[in-house]
């Protein structure tokens, strides 16, 4: 029993596995990933293996082994060694147990690199397939089916890639029995090199999905039904209409993680890039204009319902577009080289006092809307 990813990137192969084998209640570790040894220069392979007999699986990476050897170094010639060793091996086998006896059967997940192409491949006792992007194998396989669909596997650098499928792979190693132990993970590069991920690269990696993970959880999930659009309608209701996510939305995601992969260095071990200080300041005052504009929004909704009289509800819509206005203000002027701190400072105590004096109108909002209960 096992978990094992390949994916496929434009600039190599990223192959994951657990190491954890069941022989009845006992658990040991074992390498379930491996690098063939062929002699040919034309052909490097990698590949991962799920199998209930290991004995079985073994023997039959020996005999694609040797086939690989006697190809003549393109993928064609690779694929169909692969093929024709498998089918053959499975058959001796087979006839050998008789109709009677349970087949051993064993799946892998091949990354090949030939002399003419780079490919993934899935075998399943005993039948050969290529695959375009992802593939998962091993008793957790939906489980990491359903966490690589929220993460759109596709299209990846491996730089990117290999981080996600190791926490993939981490996920469900802590959520599946019969997965465990360390975490293997190869990178097959387009030039054919090997590059083996240490144990600190994916322990620090997981733990950096885990964070993004609390981070979604703790803070922005619980606060979700407090963001509020023009028309009052809460985050949630909107998300819920929307039904599946909108194309547009979904291909932001690999950017996104490209982004993080260019500060993978300082995420993965626990570490928050720098922000300019600008930033910091602009984040500060947008902080402002969007508590204002929550209390805008939810005024809207409360006076639409017959909770809050038109004057009140134009007062707080007045207030909010003076503070939008001087948010605006403030921003430009702190991306100005030159900054004048006294004027941003007396614009500054002017947005607090608007903001302040929205309590008297978030009470009268209370009050009345208690009143119509």
């Amino acid at each position: 029993m096992t978990i094992c990813a390949g994916m496929l990137c434009p600039d190599g192969i990223v192959l994951c596995a657990d190491t954890m084998e069941a022989v009845g209640s006992v658990h040991r570790p074992v390498r379930k990933l491996v690098e063939l040894p062929i002699v040919s220069d034309a052909i490097k392979a990698v590949l991962a293996c799920a199998t209930d007999d290991a004995i079985f699986s073994d023997a039959l990476i020996e005999k694609i082994s040797e086939a690989l050897d006697r190809s003549d170094g393109t993928f064609a010639s690779a694929k169909e060694a692969i093929e024709d060793s498998t089918l053959d091996y499975c058959t001796e086998i087979w006839r050998a147990l008789g109709d009677s006896a349970t087949k051993p059967m064993a799946e892998m997940l091949i990354g090949l690199k030939t002399a003419d192409d780079l490919r993934l491949l899935h075998l399943y006792t005993p039948t050969v397939r290529t695959i375009e992007s992802c593939e998962f194998i091993g008793c957790g396989k939906e489980l990491a089916i359903y966490k690589a669909g929220q993460y759109r596997l596709e299209d990846m650098p491996t730089d990117t890639a290999a981080p996600l499928v190791a926490y993939i792979v981490d996920v469900v190693k802590h959520n599946v029995t019969y997965c465990g132990r360390a975490t293997d993970l190869a990178i097959l590069h387009a030039d054919g090199t090997v590059e083996h991920k240490s144990q600190d690269y994916l322990s620090k990696t997981a733990q950096g999905y885990k964070n993004l993970e609390w981070l979604l959880e703790a803070w922005v999930f619980p606060f979700l039904p407090l963001f509020v659009k023009e028309t009052g309608e809460d985050t949630l209701s909107m998300i819920g209409a929307l039904g599946a996510p909108k194309p547009e939305w979904v291909e932001k995601i690999p950017e996104i993680l490209k982004f993080l992969a260019a500060r993978k260095k300082s995420i993965i071990a626990g570490e928050i890039p720098a922000v300019p200080e600008n930033q910091k300041r602009k984040l500060a005052v947008n902080g402002i204009s969007f508590a204002a504009r929550m209390i805008s929004n939810s005024s809207k909704q409360l006076y639409e319902e017959g909770f809050l009289s038109e004057d009140s509800n134009n007062t707080i819509q007045a207030r909010y577009k003076k503070v939008s206005k001087l948010a605006e203000v403030v921003k430009s002027g702190m991306d100005s080289p030159d900054i004048d701190r006294q004027t941003i400072k007396e614009s500054l105590d002017r947005l607090c006092l608007l903001l302040s004096s929205f309590d008297s109108m978030k009470q009268l909002m209370f009050e009345t809307s208690e009143d119509q209960r």
